[in-house]
């Protein structure tokens, strides 16, 4: 609408000098017709010459945040071409990717020629989970407004919302006996559950790969790294959440959180399973650190698990085996 006035504004404008011509005979007014002519040519022309050299991209402070902190986001659009742009739009799409919860958002700016500039928009969020911020496209208009012209942008950035460190729960096995299971190494990397305790000479007996090499070459006689063990045990848990009720599904999340942390802590593996939207596949990560614990929080963000249908998957990939179930009914029996 807004367009079509100007369109309107201009032609009246041009009809009201082409009368005075011809009513006066004036060659300023000749003059004044052509340069407008020539300036809506130039004016049109500019669009398309300039949209291919119109760049926009976001710059994130850092790629995960807790709860109810507040980050500033920038997107940055260069404009390398030789003309000034009045009114360059983006049209963004920000949200809550874990809840799928997004809102549409248009921004305009102006760029001059060869230049840049830098949007800057705050963010928090009350609710953990994955803020997708996605530049969905870019719209840049002619000096006269009367008509734009659009491109695929396509540039997205992941922000991970945490929960808060809070106090960590303390871990009682009989609390969770149904989901301890008894662990078992394998050759895989990380799959060792113990630390190095003290380095003797071997044993006839000791495994192999205990074998200190670059040691047992040094004193000529072989030399075993002797490990304590640091659980015969590990948890598993199955996570469900139901992501149409954000409120209490982010409590879940947080219980979930604070329960891995209290697990990791005394020193007991954790395997979580789940099953997100993006795909109905089953999940499966074991962790032994925070750090870890953190990549697969996000993970399930990413995914955006917490299906139903984890419990049916997991029962079917393993028939035999125990299970924690962390869902909104035991956070409820937990609050008892």
């Amino acid at each position: 609408m807004r367009r079509v006035k100007y369109g309107i504004e201009f032609i009246v404008i041009f009809c009201l000098n082409a009368l005075m011509y011809w009513y006066l005979g004036s060659y300023f007014n000749l003059l004044l017709g052509v340069a407008m002519l020539v300036f809506l040519g130039i004016t049109l022309a500019m669009v398309p010459v300039a949209m291919p050299k119109i760049q926009a991209d976001i710059e994130i402070p850092a790629a995960e945040f807790l709860k109810n902190t507040e980050f500033l986001v920038r997107i940055r659009v260069k404009n390398q071409s030789i003309f000034p742009v009045i009114r360059c739009s983006l049209y963004l799409k920000i949200g809550n990717g874990f809840f799928e919860q997004r809102t549409d958002k248009t921004v305009t700016i102006s760029l001059p020629a060869k230049g840049e500039e830098v949007y800057e928009m705050p963010l928090c969020s009350t609710l953990c989970g994955d803020i997708e911020i996605t530049v969905k496209q870019i719209g840049i208009e002619d000096l006269l407004s009367l008509h734009e012209k659009r491109k695929n942008a396509g540039q997205t950035e992941h922000i991970y919302i945490l929960p808060p460190e809070a106090e960590v729960l303390e871990f009682e096995q009989n609390d969770y006996a149904a989901g301890l299971t008894e662990s078992t190494e394998s050759s895989a990397r990380g799959s060792d559950f113990s630390e190095v305790g003290q380095v003797r000479e071997y044993i006839p007996g000791d495994s192999l790969k205990d074998i200190h090499w670059k040691l047992s070459a040094k004193r000529e006689a072989l030399m075993v790294k002797e490990r304590l063990q640091m659980s015969s045990q590990k948890l598993q848990i199955v996570f469900c959440a139901d992501r149409s009720h954000p409120r209490r599904a982010d409590e879940v999340i947080c219980f979930l959180y604070e329960l891995g942390n209290s697990v990791i802590r005394s020193r007991i593996p954790v395997t979580v399973y789940w099953c997100g939207s993006r795909s109905r596949e089953l999940y499966e990560k074991t962790v032994e650190t925070k750090e870890e614990w953190k990549e697969v929080l996000e993970q399930i963000f990413y995914t955006r698990g917490g299906e139903e249908t984890v419990v049916e998957a997991f029962q079917m990939s393993a028939p035999d085996q125990e299970y924690l179930k962390v869902s909104e009914e035991m956070l409820v029996m937990w609050q008892r």
